[in-house]
């Protein structure tokens, strides 16, 4: 069974901005989430959905001693301490309720202040059959040059609002003067292969006087005259918007991902 280690060490838990790294798997993989720290025996584990805005307690241990789990988490999750200082968060089998924000908190005693990570992202995908040799391309649009941060997007196919498969970056990330953004939406080739589907991108930016939106379309071909090494990258650059002071630059990027057995189906950036 598939395993994938995601650390959490507490270094780098006080200093990282709030970023978190988006991990995709597929149903039935087992994750590890590890923390390691001298001086924080303490270990708390937190699950965000993005349908929530709060945090709920997975569990929580205390140097060696036997953890503490929070309801039905107890069937799904394993808290694992090697030592009284080192272990790992691992859920069991993966399914699509786990898709959220694992958050890691450290502390000494109940009475000191807890320290959180930036936390992962996890996205567990639909299940697909392996004998079917499916392929997939993955969309990506990059919002760029943009101050302050105020900025969502949304993905459209064809008009129409879409979720699945779609995992956008939590936060947007300071570049230079100005920030950035990444959002991901992966599609089958069936979809990619169909002649004037259309696949768009919409970024609103909030300019701190008015909500503007960027949007830029690809759309889907005949799959005969689809030409792509192995290798091969298509990129667009779609749009440039600039709005008095403020600016918006939109690109799409289209990758070919083949999904192969499990083993070839984790993606982590």
């Amino acid at each position: 069974m598939e395993r994938l280690e995601l650390y959490c060490y507490f270094s780098w838990c006080l200093t990282a901005p709030d970023l978190k790294p988006t991990v995709f798997t597929l149903p039935g993989n087992q994750h590890h989430h590890h923390h390691n720290d001298s001086d924080l025996p303490i270990m708390l584990w937190y699950q965000q959905r993005e349908d929530s805005q709060s945090m709920t307690l997975i569990v929580f241990g205390y140097a060696t001693e036997v953890p503490n789990y929070e309801g039905k988490f107890k069937e799904q999750f394993e808290l694992r301490k090697e030592s009284a200082v080192k272990g790992d968060l691992i859920i069991r089998r993966a399914n699509l309720f786990h898709s959220a924000v694992y958050l890691c908190a450290l502390t000494a005693f109940g009475i000191y202040e807890a320290h959180f990570g930036g936390g992962t992202r996890l996205t567990v995908l639909e299940c697909q059959n392996w004998k079917d040799n499916k392929q997939y391309k993955t969309l990506v649009c990059v919002a760029s040059d943009f101050y302050p941060d105020h900025v969502s997007v949304f993905w459209q196919i064809d008009g129409g609002n879409v979720t699945r498969g779609v995992a956008t970056d939590s936060s947007a990330r300071r570049d230079g003067k100005y920030y950035r953004i990444t959002s991901r939406l992966m599609v089958p080739l069936i979809q990619w292969y169909t002649p004037e589907k259309n696949f768009s991108c919409t970024v609103s930016f909030f300019n701190g006087n008015k909500t503007t939106y960027s949007s830029n379309w690809v759309r889907g071909i005949e799959g005969r005259y689809l030409r792509i090494t192995q290798n091969a990258k298509l990129s667009y650059a779609v749009l440039i918007v600039k709005s008095s002071f403020f600016g918006v630059f939109v690109v799409l990027l289209l990758y070919k991902l083949k999904v192969g057995p499990p083993s070839y189906c984790v993606q982590a950036t």
